[in-house]
């Protein structure tokens, strides 16, 4: 919408004008070509301007589409229906303009006589300059403009499957990067040359993990629905793609065996040793063998399985590729490799929907198949290998670090391993971390860490005091304890004992393994003699009641 004036204006080279009454100026020019040029006399003079509007809008729209692209059969003709729409887009432009102008009412320079100067408007109000006569109030532009894309892969459940895999993909390989870096910064004997190669053996572990998990029957027997020998055949289908990836001539001989039915005294001193027992898995390069302990490695969870199996087939990686890193560096990179694929597989089955656990428990599993041909055959196998010679993948981890203690501890673990409910693995890791905190004697630490994992398993019959006995009877190296009482045997002892009662003392940082005082404060309660004699106290607090109990005394003053 627009409204504009047409200028009206007199002019000329010399302009009079005599008005006998009114001379209205209405949003009009009069003036001359010469300075001083125009003579007006009139009895009154009124002047008005006049305003100009203009309203416009612009609208634009557009849109496009993207698409995949034919694809070429072999003959180079388009395929038919290959070609696919991927985007939709859209775009919206709207321009607005609003503006306001006058025209004033002009008079150029000149000699204007007004008879009747009350009744007139005013001179000084009136516009003298022709250049000027235009006005302009406002002028407002506005531009709203709209674009939109549209994946059309959110249209259907497939296509909303892809997007999140490209996302898992980007996530995985930043992960894969920042481990390469790893690899290459933590460990000595791993060249800055080798970070490449590691970077891509991680990702094309990702393109095969990525491929099997959206495979349904090797879903099923990686979690071991199909029982032994599905889970074995399956394993060693996998050990083969990684082995034909790698660029490795000889492919590894996968066997599954029971390590209740391996016995083995081998001490296991560090992470490099391996025990038929303890261990989860291990690789034997003489007969390029990957051998997976079904009592250690939970063959109804596929997460496990393959972090075991890509753990081995590092090993044969390495072997086969002549690296001659050191026992830890080797045991780091294989360590990396299976916690790695361990973390792709369960990306990747939860993104085709599939559960990494089966429905059968680990117990019941290794109850089924624990005479087939398939374990046995592996038990009879991993008997007759020398455990020297084989490099391990364990979750035993020392917790103590005294070489005088390693025999205990061993010992104490075969002990131990009798007794611990089968799905409780990383008792050594809990140790670790007691051992850190407490300052106390091998029997104290495992006791103590044994009881930290096992509150970590739901339903698990496992008593501590079961344990505290197999150590005993492993270990007959311990220190001999002050035993606990609960009687004083001096003055000191029985007022020490009064001022616990009555609340003195101060808490211990422990955690309370006896399911009896589940949330209550270890305190303890020290006197000393002038003479240097102690008398310390034990008890327990309940903070919710404040109430106090099991009062023991920990060393007695006589």
């Amino acid at each position: 919408k627009e409204k504009t004036t047409v200028l009206t204006s007199l002019n000329g080279n010399t302009v009079n004008i005599k008005v006998k009454d009114n001379t209205n100026l209405k949003g009009a020019l009069i003036s001359s070509t010469k300075e001083d040029g125009v003579n007006i006399d009139t009895n009154t003079l009124s002047t008005s301007n006049l305003s100009n509007r203009k309203s416009s809008r612009n609208i634009s729209l557009g849109g496009s589409i993207g698409t995949t692209g034919s694809q070429k059969d072999k003959d180079g003709k388009d395929i038919k229906g290959s070609n696919k729409l991927t985007t939709v887009s859209g775009n919206l432009a709207i321009g607005n303009q609003n503006s306001k102008s006058k025209t004033l009412a002009t008079i150029t320079s000149g000699n204007i006589k007004i008879r009747d100067k009350k009744n007139s408007t005013k001179l000084s109000k009136l516009n003298r300059n022709k250049d000027d006569v235009n006005l302009d109030l406002y002028d407002v532009k506005s531009d709203v403009k709209v674009s939109v894309e549209v994946d059309t892969r959110l249209l259907s459940e497939d296509g909303r499957k892809e997007i999140k895999k490209d996302v898992l993909d980007t996530k995985n390989h930043g992960q894969e990067i920042y481990q390469a870096v790893k690899d290459v910064s933590t460990n000595d004997d791993v060249s800055i040359l080798e970070f490449a190669s590691q970077v891509n053996k991680y990702a094309t572990d990702r393109k095969v993990l990525v491929e099997l998990a959206a495979n349904k029957d090797s879903q099923k027997k990686l979690k071991g629905e199909e029982g032994a020998k599905g889970s074995q055949e399956e394993i060693q289908s996998l050990s083969n793609k990684l082995s034909k990836k790698d660029g490795l001539d000889e492919n590894t001989n996968v066997s599954l065996y029971d390590g209740k039915e391996t016995p083995d005294n081998t001490e296991v001193n560090s992470q490099n040793d391996f025990n038929k027992e303890l261990s989860n898995a291990g690789y034997e390069d003489k007969s390029n063998s990957i051998i997976i302990n079904v009592d250690k490695t939970d063959m109804t969870n596929s997460s496990e399985v393959i972090k075991s199996t890509l753990h081995e087939q590092d090993r044969h990686t390495q072997a086969k590729n002549n690296k001659n890193y050191s026992l830890n560096t080797g045991t780091n990179l294989s360590k990396a490799r299976g916690e790695r694929g361990s973390s792709v597989w369960n990306d990747y089955s939860e993104l085709n929907g599939v559960s990494t656990r089966s429905n059968i428990t680990q117990k019941k599993w290794n109850n089924t198949n624990k005479n087939s041909d398939t374990i046995l055959t592996g038990n009879e196998k991993v008997n007759n290998i020398n455990s020297s010679d084989v490099k391990p993948n364990s979750s035993f981890m020392y917790a103590l670090t005294k070489p005088e203690d390693h025999k205990k501890i061993n010992k104490a673990n075969l002990e131990v391993a009798k007794v611990v409910d089968d799905n409780v693995i990383g008792i050594q890791d809990s140790l670790k971390v007691v051992k850190s905190i407490l300052d106390a004697d091998l029997e104290g630490v495992i006791v103590a860490g044994t009881g930290l994992a096992l509150s970590k398993v739901p339903g698990s019959k496992v008593i501590v005091k079961q344990v505290k006995k197999a150590i005993k009877k492993a270990d007959s190296g311990n220190p001999k304890k002050d035993k606990f009482s609960r009687k004083p045997k001096s003055i000191q002892d029985r007022l020490t004992l009064d001022s616990a009662k009555k609340g003195k003392g101060e808490e211990v940082n422990i955690e309370l393994i006896d399911k009896r005082y589940k949330g209550m404060k270890k305190m303890r309660y020290q006197t000393t003699s002038n003479n240097g004699l102690k008398s310390v106290v034990h008890y327990v607090k309940d903070p919710r009641t404040g109430k106090s109990m099991d009062f023991k005394f920990k060393k007695h003053s006589k």
